[in-house]
């Protein structure tokens, strides 16, 4: 029995000593973390990598210095100034070398611009949540940037899908106001009507929502839809009015005019008629001259 009692001891005492010999080893083996390197602008990048393990490597061969100018430009304000200067000392470098063109150098000055791609979607969304009140120049910067990626960073694309919504509120605005100068077609309207809901209630995103001056926009877009909706069936009824007692008018009324002055086409087609009506009266008033002439004569 004594014996039985040493050997579950000894048992025991063995087990605890592997789980702690081994307990960083079995944590990782249950752990979720995946090591790699984590920097988008590295070679070696790994987009499932969830803990940095110190690997990566931008391949270029720059100093420590300059490696660390760059990070250090990611957790930076946007200034075009810091960008341009970095990318003249990169190329300095490379070129005190006899490196001038060279592979490494391309692929340096690369990594610059995703590092400044990142930087630039940062300034992006600050300027969103500023409803865009200074974005000219960032959107031009945005712009470049986007064009010299060609689909390489996801940063700038983020960017420039922001001005592109932006733009797209502002687009609608020649598009009614193109419709609000044809004759009313149903299916057009219907199209143009359903593709700004569809983009307020969709891509319109509530960060966007938030801009009164974009929000009002949009709403009057579509109160200017409705209305010209509303200015189609008053000119049903009005050219029925005109078919049965037209003939007896004088003049096409003020109001009728003003009612259809911001839809170019029914605006034209009410003047036609009111030009008609005047130039009944000038005959009738005419044709009663010449018969009273007549008469007196």
């Amino acid at each position: 029995m004594r014996n039985i009692k040493q050997k579950i001891v000894l048992v025991i005492v063995t087990a605890g000593l592997f789980a702690f010999i081994f307990q960083s080893d079995i944590g990782d083996f249950f752990s979720d973390d995946i090591p790699g390197c984590t920097d988008p602008i590295a070679l070696n990048f790994n987009a499932s990598a969830t803990e940095d393990d110190g690997s990566c490597n931008d391949g270029t061969g720059l100093s420590n210095e300059l490696l660390e100018k760059i990070e250090n430009l990611k957790v930076s304000d946007w200034n075009t100034d810091d960008y341009s200067n970095l990318k003249y000392e990169i190329h300095a470098e490379f070129s005190s070398n006899n490196q001038t063109g060279s592979n490494a150098e391309t692929k340096a000055q690369k990594n610059l611009d995703l590092a400044y791609m990142y930087v630039l979607r940062k300034a992006t969304d600050k300027e969103v949540l500023n409803c865009f009140k200074s974005s000219l120049i960032l959107k031009e910067e945005v712009k470049s940037f986007y064009k010299k990626a060609d689909g390489s960073s996801t940063e700038i694309q983020t960017a420039m899908s922001w001005f592109d919504k932006k733009d797209q509120v502002y687009s609608y605005r020649n598009k009614v106001r193109d419709l609000l100068e044809k004759e009313f077609s149903q299916t057009t309207f219907e199209a143009l009507e359903n593709e700004i809901t569809d983009f307020r209630t969709n891509d319109f995103k509530e960060t966007l929502r938030r801009c009164s001056d974009l929000s009002s926009i949009i709403s009057v877009y579509r109160s200017d839809l409705k209305k010209y909706n509303g200015a189609f069936r008053k000119y049903k009824l009005f050219t029925l009015d005109y078919e049965m007692d037209g003939i007896e008018w004088v003049e096409v009324s003020t109001f009728d005019i003003e009612d259809f002055e911001n839809y170019k086409w029914y605006h034209t087609e009410i003047m036609k008629i009111d030009a008609e009506v005047k130039e009944r009266v000038r005959r009738r008033a005419e044709l009663n001259d010449t018969t009273s002439s007549i008469k007196g004569y």
